[in-house]
């Protein structure tokens, strides 16, 4: 086949801007408990080791959910917590959106954890619990109310905090160290709130959007609208701590274009004018998403829910005709079925007969990622076979990980004599030396001839993977009905073009520019009957076939 050419650097990582926040205020520890009083909790021998891990709690919502609330979190947990606690143990995050799956323990950690640290170190001294309902929002509160009345480490450190009003049944709380908790419903009065002299400072927002309502235009509007110009608008982020957090229901809901937002707004960390990028950073959310497993179906918590779980659950889901739900429900991944380019019905499958498949024209193509850090795209390399005779094009094998160049090279080659074919086709940028050259030298050492062929980028990634929808559409394509290669593409695809990883969707692009430079065409699917009605119509001429059409990349 000919040879070809690449892509641009991905963008580094932007810094984070510098901004200025009021000091936080010491944590206030309970009173030092008198000689032979017993302030011992469960393994807490004595009353020093006792004041180190309240120490820790103050510091870490992790810390906390361990030594209060076992009860509750009693699973480990995962590195997929991290930078959710993270978050809420930073009090300079003024503004979080935090996206998470269901059953990974939101509610718990946002409704009961977080506020009980604010509430016995005396860190805050109003907040609010606000939810898609006010009735959502009091039954949060209930649990709170219970746990800081009933938890026996609470009630043997901390004493008795049941104040003047506790009414969790109409939704307000008032303990006896200065500190009021209320409930609200999305739509509700939210200005002009003043608990004594304190305005609300801390705002826990918890699946704010109803699902049912959320389909409806007019009322994502209305949410909106009210979330900017009620909530946010009567609020100082000097004073007040505002965190949402919940599920993807719409790829058009309010969480979804908070996330969208900042994503967009990411060239404001560039501006050389420090005064005005840190005004504009303040008004932007800090945010988080959060997956329950990757492309590969590879549980992110497996303490909760292991490999074959999160498989089992995908493919019921697929089998329902319902993986777009699994994508929002437990990666976050907003997926429209109204005028998506790629749809779950458009997904051919077929099972993998080596013999049999690389009797055809196979290709190997390559997108390798610029790094290996873990914010990068993974490296992709794809094996896909052509059979011009029948029109059909097959996605045979995979390997999507972060890759060193010396890794690319090797599995590059090893896919290649897997599946019978001396042909890789590879991205790389103007540098082309810099790329093709190192590839080449490792070739050498095979002791085996393979034909590296030069992909260029031609225009913007996501113009390339929306070139694959007319062979989707007319049926051409398959995919190996192994996971490690039907889930990545899958995934990417029908979450395109918000997918939050492209690497392997745009790899397979490169089979337009790939078998155009080797000029391998579709052919027309034509009849026996009408091939030899074609025949007769030449009479003395010889007999040439039909020449194939082209599909235009």
């Amino acid at each position: 086949m000919p040879e070809f050419t690449a892509l641009p650097t991905a963008p580094t990582e932007l810094p984070m801007a510098e901004e200025p926040f009021p000091p936080k205020a010491a944590p206030v520890f309970p009173t030092p408990p008198e000689a032979g009083q017993d302030f011992s909790i469960s393994r807490y021998e004595d009353k020093e080791e006792l004041f180190n891990i309240l120490g820790e709690c103050v510091d870490s919502s992790k810390a906390m959910a361990e030594t209060f609330f076992p009860h509750h979190c009693y699973r480990p947990f995962g590195s997929i917590h991290t930078e959710l606690f993270k978050i809420l143990d930073d009090d300079t995050v003024r503004a979080a959106a935090i996206c998470c799956p269901r059953g990974f323990g939101k509610t718990t950690l946002m409704g009961l954890v977080f506020p009980a640290k604010k509430i016995l170190f005396r860190d805050c001294h109003y907040i609010l619990f606000i939810s898609s309902t006010f009735k959502k929002a009091v039954g949060d509160l209930k649990t709170l109310a219970n746990e800081l009345q009933t938890n026996d480490y609470i009630k043997k450190i901390f004493g008795d905090l049941k104040g003047v009003q506790w009414a969790e049944g109409s939704g307000e709380l008032e303990l006896n160290s200065d500190i009021k908790i209320e409930a609200k419903g999305a739509g509700n009065q939210i200005r002009g709130l003043k608990y004594r002299q304190y305005r609300p400072d801390l705002i826990i927002i918890d699946d704010l959007e109803d699902p049912e309502e959320v389909r409806n235009e007019d009322r994502r509007k209305i949410l909106k609208e009210w979330f900017f110009a009620d909530l946010m608008n009567s609020i100082n982020l000097n004073t007040t701590r505002v965190v949402i957090l919940g599920t993807i229901l719409h790829e058009d809901g309010l969480l979804n274009n908070i996330l969208d937002e900042t994503s967009e707004n990411k060239d404001d960390f560039l501006l050389d004018d420090a005064e005005k990028r840190a005004a504009l950073l303040r008004e932007q959310f800090t945010t988080l998403r959060l997956e329950a497993c990757d492309d590969n179906f590879k549980s992110n918590w497996p303490d909760y829910m292991s490999d074959v779980e999160i498989y089992a659950k995908a493919e019921a889901y697929r089998k329902r005709g319902l993986l777009d739900v699994f994508f929002r429900e437990y990666r976050n991944l907003p997926i429209s079925k109204q005028g998506a380019t790629f749809q779950q019905e458009f997904f051919k499958h077929y099972k993998e007969d080596w013999k049999t498949f690389n009797a055809l024209e196979n290709v190997i193509i390559v997108d390798p990622s610029k790094t290996t850090n873990v914010s990068s795209d993974n490296s992709a390399i794809v094996g896909v076979a052509f059979d011009g005779s029948k029109n059909k094009i097959y996605l045979r094998d995979v390997v999507n990980e972060k890759l060193h160049p010396d890794e690319i090279y090797k599995e590059a080659c090893d896919m290649a004599d897997r599946l019978g074919t001396c042909n890789i086709g590879m991205e790389v940028t103007s540098l082309n030396e810099f790329i093709t050259y190192p590839f080449l030298s490792y070739i050498k050492t095979r002791k085996k001839f393979y034909n590296l062929v030069e992909l260029k980028a031609r225009g913007a990634k996501v113009d390339r993977i929306r070139a694959l929808a007319p062979f989707y559409r007319m049926g051409a394509i398959y995919h190996n009905e192994a996971t490690h290669v039907k889930a990545p593409i899958e995934t990417q695809l029908m979450s395109f073009p918000r997918s939050k990883r492209d690497d392997v969707s745009d790899a397979f692009a490169y089979i337009v520019s790939m078998f155009d430079l080797g000029e391998r065409f579709f052919s027309q699917d034509i009849s026996p009957e009408a091939v030899e009605d074609e025949y007769k119509d030449l009479e003395d001429e010889d007999y040439q076939p039909i020449s194939g059409w082209r599909i235009a990349p």
